[in-house]
């Protein structure tokens, strides 16, 4: 009589499958908490930007505005107004493809890692991603970042895949990635530049390999090629010189670099690539598989993940010196790397020592949800003014901080108040000294109603523009750089105050958490002088 052995757990799941298992799940919350968390926040211009492209602008007209603009490629742009074509733009639903994107970033971390090295390193190397403050702030945005994380991510593995099997399938991979990548974000240009970097260092010489390598970077290349008159328009033009806001190329800009990823650059960088090395010798050689198409062999894998955001960093910094456009969100591109070889670091350890690090991770990934910039109020500010707008009425804007405040915050007026209200309703006073950015607007802001100045003809549009409104709705910020309403605006509310009384206010305040620097809008409501006395009965006779 045969007797058959009861099925163990283990044997039903095997641990290949119980990491996977593991890894989705970790996903899953890695992207569920901060959305919850941030579910809260306005959008950002950016987002708004996006929102009402959506509703005035067709696919082809989006990629005309991006190529105006020739700031970023428009893929995109074009995704993300496609999806709040389809699943309008009710917040959160709007920010979810960001979370289906951070999902895809997340698997392709962990597939890196668990390539290079072990399962174990993946899952490590997904916690590190999702539970940093930086990524959760940036990634559950309506913006490109998740998706250039992913496209990253995606590159290096595809490329990894295609060096060690030389086949079409992950050659064509890695085109896709690759294509997808620098029409997404331009600095996956300098992801690409990395991983071309990476094979001189890592592979040896071999006129097959390099020949066929080169042909995949150049089919990659030549899709960008419509694109670079846009990109050259762009920084000439439109952005000459670049972005106000970028880092600088020194160790200052390093410095700034570094807080915002809360230190794990440096923590990588000098922790892993000797140290571990010389104390792990087993680890640093990963399966200990041979392969004689790397130099170094077996020991490259540690290399795979340090040459490629090395390079990507020099790279980004040196293009930073002749167009400003070095911000730290922009640096989402060394993530996947830094990611997985900061998890190959941990996973050197004994777990009793690994434990400490990954339940501090753990902690700072459910309960710091660092907000990294503030965001104007515009569900507040909406909100208050649609208590008692009715149709007819004037808004007046002084926004003196970013000229694409006031062009998206005139979208939002426009998209989300209850009564019907059009571009030709809302009146912007900027001052002179401000580098307003109305141009690039997906959907320009008529010129007339733009003012830099207080001249006497100036004065008689903005009365004409009033005309004969009951209400008018005057926003105004205070805070950096100005930190005053300038005296610019004094004889615009000498209009306003001939004719009109201030009924309401409300002051919000979007100062960040970390400041000392205050950072507040306020909105009156005004109303014409008659219409604002109470109702007198008629006397007795």
């Amino acid at each position: 009589m045969r007797i058959t052995q009861p099925v163990r757990p283990r044997d039903m799941w095997p641990p290949k499958h119980l990491a996977i298992l593991l890894a989705a799940c970790l996903m899953v919350a890695l992207v569920a908490i901060p959305t919850y968390r941030f579910s809260d926040r306005n959008y950002r211009e950016d987002e708004i930007n996006t929102l009402h492209a959506a509703k005035v602008l067709s696919v082809s007209g989006v990629v005309q505005w991006m190529a105006y603009e020739g700031f970023h490629p428009a893929l995109w742009r074009v995704t993300a107004t496609s999806w709040a074509d389809a699943f309008g733009d009710a917040e959160p639903v709007a920010r979810y493809l960001s979370t289906l994107l951070s999902i895809l970033a997340f698997a392709l971390v962990y597939r890196l890692g668990a390539d290079l090295f072990d399962d174990q390193v993946g899952l490590i190397a997904v916690l590190l991603v999702g539970a940093l403050p930086f990524y959760q702030f940036f990634g559950h945005e309506l913006r490109p970042y998740p998706a250039l994380a992913a496209a990253v991510a995606g590159m290096q593995l595809a490329f990894l895949r295609w060096l060690r099997h030389q086949n079409f399938r992950y050659a064509l991979l890695f085109v896709v990635f690759g294509i997808a990548g620098i029409h997404i974000h331009y600095f996956a240009v300098y992801a690409l530049l990395a991983l071309a970097i990476t094979l001189i260092v890592l592979v040896r010489w071999d006129r097959g390999v390099y020949a066929r390598a080169a042909g995949l970077f150049v089919a990659i290349g030549l899709s960008f090629l419509p694109w670079t008159l846009a990109i050259a328009h762009g920084a000439l033009v439109t952005n000459e010189g670049g972005i106000n806001y970028s880092l600088s190329s020194d160790l200052h800009g390093l410095a700034i670099l570094t807080s915002n990823l809360q230190g794990i650059p440096l923590f990588i960088l000098t922790g892993s690539m000797i140290p571990v090395g010389l104390i792990y010798p087993c680890l640093a050689a990963g399966n200990g598989r041979a392969e004689a198409i790397f130099r170094a062999d077996p020991e490259w894998r540690r290399w795979y993940v340090i040459v490629a955001p090395a390079a990507m960093l020099v790279l980004a910094f040196a293009a930073n010196v002749f167009v400003r456009n070095l911000t730290p969100r922009n640096m989402m591109i060394l993530l996947p790397s830094l990611a997985v070889a900061g998890a190959f670091q941990l996973r050197a350890f004994r777990w009793q020592a690994r434990l400490v690090p990954v339940t501090l991770i753990r902690l700072m990934g459910l309960f710091v949800f660092h907000p990294y910039s503030p965001n104007i109020p515009y569900r507040q500010t909406v909100a208050f003014i649609a208590e008692t707008i009715q149709d007819g009425d004037r808004i007046v804007t002084n926004i003196n901080h970013h000229g694409a405040g006031a062009t998206a915050l005139t979208y939002a007026l426009v998209d989300w108040l209850p009564e019907k209200l059009t571009k030709e309703d809302v009146f912007h006073v900027v001052e002179p000294g401000i580098r307003a950015t109305f141009a690039v607007a997906p959907d320009p802001l008529p010129a007339g109603h733009i003012v830099q100045d207080d001249d006497p003809n100036t004065l008689a549009a903005f009365a004409t523009f009033l005309g004969s409104a009951e209400r008018v709705f005057l926003i105004r910020y205070y805070g950096p750089p100005l930190y005053t309403f300038t005296p610019l605006t004094e004889p615009f509310l000498a209009v306003l105050d001939d004719r009109y009384v201030p009924v309401r206010e409300t002051v919000l305040d979007t100062s960040h958490p970390e400041s000392v620097e205050r950072s507040t809008y306020t909105v009156v409501e005004y109303r014409l002088a008659s219409a604002a006395l109470p109702d007198i009965p008629d006397s007795e006779p």
